[in-house]
């Protein structure tokens, strides 16, 4: 991985999520990008600020966020666009290739009760590129275990292990796979990818109505620094985050959750 993206849609609460991707950035050798969107919401009997007032008040408090981490001497890009967050993304990937997104879970003391809220959620759907989920107030740390939940063991991207041979390569993480075995599996399903098998330290399986069934029951064991599923077109996980957001009581983890793209 080369590239890291930083989405940042409220300066406030973005300190962690910022000082963490600069962490990881560092420890891998990669370049940071970080696009802060402005100009979406237009509230009503209001008077609109012209888009350049708009545009440097952004740009200064992006710098000044940037200015408040300690960098670390990672080289770290800022980008300031107009509108709607995700045409944002989508749009520097037609000019930048990104390798990783870092995200965040939901941070509004309001709304205590989510998971991740609807913007993550949107990203997790509509966005073509792996993501990594940053609990509130977590911490860069060395990753040296890394638990993998999946149920069907067919790979239909040549890509979507990139962030774990980075992670095997740059940390020499100790990689858990576990197949959960729901009812209905089909026998295809059953035999693992050559590719992830390569790479997994320990392999089980563990029959359960759903793969979260499965990952919770095997978590504790495993004491992981990150989860790591894979989003598929069908499965829990993405009946989890159909609706662009994801309640604690149904879905959370202390520690990151990456994300890989697993169908095209």
């Amino acid at each position: 991985m080369k590239t890291i993206l930083v989405p940042i849609k409220t300066i406030e609460r973005s300190n962690v999520m910022l000082q963490y991707a600069i962490d990881f950035a560092s420890e891998i050798n990669a370049a940071l990008i970080v696009l802060h969107s402005y100009g979406e919401i237009r509230m009503a009997n209001t008077i609109s600020r012209v888009d350049k007032a708009l545009k440097i008040s952004a740009i200064d408090e992006l710098k000044l966020l940037v200015e408040s981490m300690d960098t670390k001497s990672v080289s770290i890009t800022q980008y300031c666009s107009k509108g709607n967050m995700l045409d944002c993304i989508w749009e520097l990937q037609q000019t930048e290739e990104i390798d990783l997104i870092v995200g965040k879970t939901r941070t509004n003391k309001l709304n205590q009760e989510l998971y991740i809220g609807n913007f993550t959620g949107d990203m997790i759907q509509k966005i073509d590129c792996p993501i990594i989920i940053v609990p509130n107030n977590y911490v860069f740390k060395p990753i040296h275990t890394v638990f993998m939940a999946i149920k069907s063991g067919i790979l239909r991207r040549e890509d979507v292990l990139l962030p774990l041979h980075t992670m095997h390569s740059e940390f020499k993480v100790t990689l858990n796979l576990l197949q959960v075995i729901t009812p209905y599996v089909k026998e295809k399903d059953l035999i693992i990818n050559p590719e992830l098998k390569n790479i997994c330290s320990t392999f089980k399986t563990s029959e359960n109505g759903t793969i979260f069934q499965g990952l919770l029951e095997h978590l504790n064991a495993n004491y992981p620094d990150i989860i790591c599923v894979i989003r598929r077109k069908k499965g829990f996980f993405e009946n989890l985050w159909k609706d662009n957001s994801v309640k604690k009581e149904d879905f959370e983890s202390r520690v990151p959750l990456l994300i890989l793209q697993g169908d095209v």
